[in-house]
Formats: C-alpha cells, sequence, structure tokens
C-alpha cells in the first residue's frame, strides 16, 4: 500500500475531498483547455507508425503505458502527441497534462524549475482523479482535508504529492484510467542526474 493510512475503514465522500482542493482548483481543473487539441486530433491525419502503435497498444499490449516521440522539427503538441490522445475514444475515462501549454504559475513568475514542472503535472492530475472517485468511499488511505490542502504550498514534498496521486488512482470507480501526458521531454533537466533518473518511473507510475 502507497501513502498514509488510517486504522480501520473510513468514510469519505467525493465531494468533501473535491471541497479539500478548493485552494487549487481553479487553478488545475480545466486551466488547460484541451477540447481544440482533441478536436484537431480527431481531424488530423496521422503516418502510420504512431497510429499503428497506438491502435496495438489499445487492442492486445499487456503493458500499462506507451511511449511516444515526436520529430524535433514539429510544433507542440506534436502530431505524435495529438494522436496518443485518440485513445479518449475508448469505454474508459481519460485525464491529459499537455506540458506545452504552461503551468499554474502566475505569469509574473520566474520560469518554473524542471521541479516544479513535474509538481504542477501530479498536482493537476490529482484534481482530475478527484472527479472519478465514487460519491461514497470507505478505505483505510487518508483522505482528510488536511493531505489535500498541502498542495496548495508551493514547497508541498513531491513524495507526499506522488503518494496521494496513486492513492486516489487506486480508489477511482473505473478500472482503468487512460493518462496522456504531452511534451515529457520539458520536464527534463539534464544537468540534474538525480531529477532525470527519477523522471520516467514517476510518469510511467501515472
Amino acid at each position: 500500500m502507497s501513502g498514509e493510512v488510517c486504522q480501520g475503514l473510513a468514510p469519505y465522500t467525493r465531494g468533501a475531498v473535491i471541497r479539500s482542493i478548493t485552494p487549487i482548483l481553479g487553478n488545475y481543473f480545466d486551466s488547460q483547455d484541451t477540447r481544440s487539441y482533441v478536436q484537431d486530433a480527431s481531424q488530423m491525419l496521422f503516418s502510420r507508425v504512431p497510429a499503428t502503435r497506438i491502435r496495438t497498444w489499445i487492442t492486445h499490449s499487456t503493458d500499462n503505458s506507451l511511449w511516444i516521440q515526436g520529430s524535433a522539427e514539429e510544433s507542440h503538441p506534436s502530431r505524435a502527441m495529438l494522436a496518443a490522445v485518440s485513445v479518449m475514444v475508448q469505454p474508459y475515462p481519460t485525464i491529459s497534462h499537455f506540458c506545452s501549454l504552461g503551468t499554474a504559475f502566475p505569469s509574473d513568475q520566474a520560469e518554473p524549475t524542471s521541479k516544479e514542472m513535474l509538481l504542477d503535472m501530479i498536482k493537476r492530475l490529482i484534481v482530475k482523479l478527484v472527479f472519478v472517485l465514487p460519491d461514497e468511499i470507505f478505505t483505510t488511505y487518508d483522505l482528510s482535508s488536511s493531505r489535500f490542502e498541502i498542495l496548495a504550498e508551493p514547497e508541498v514534498d513531491i513524495r507526499k504529492a506522488l503518494g496521494l496521486l496513486r492513492d486516489i488512482r487506486l480508489l477511482s470507480k473505473y478500472e482503468e484510467v487512460n493518462c496522456v501526458i504531452e511534451g515529457v521531454q520539458f520536464l527534463e533537466d539534464r544537468t540534474d542526474i538525480f531529477h532525470i533518473r527519477n523522471l520516467r518511473p514517476r510518469v510511467l507510475s501515472n
């Protein structure tokens, strides 16, 4: 089990959890308008290789993740990543994060670091996963408001945020949830070996 646990089964409701994320809700829920990108993806002609990879992954693969890399010359989001959004046609809910569309950081701040962008992504995915929780939840996981309120702290421990993300995912009312992350290269920091060594496992764990 990941994350923090309470003794015995504690009752929670989705509504109460949503209220717990109110301090960051405005910044992270639908602040990235991905609808136009999804529409563009549905009308775009894709190259055969990524299209085949996506179809094979959906229908036959036992892997829980698919990594697609587009051409460096293409604009962002790349066609390869827009193609990945086509998994939304499958009978599972999809959450997404488009790194190239920016972060929830105020525009007057300095350019966010790769670590801040990674934390930004985790926060956004948590907010979106909260909305696919069951109406009523009985669990040993700690879903108290204090655990969510730390997300509003700029210097929140990324390990705590990641643990909360994993717990929320395990409590989803859906057996499978598609997660599309575009522009992972924006999260890289090749000068920080520790960061880059842990980036891929963290992304794939979502």
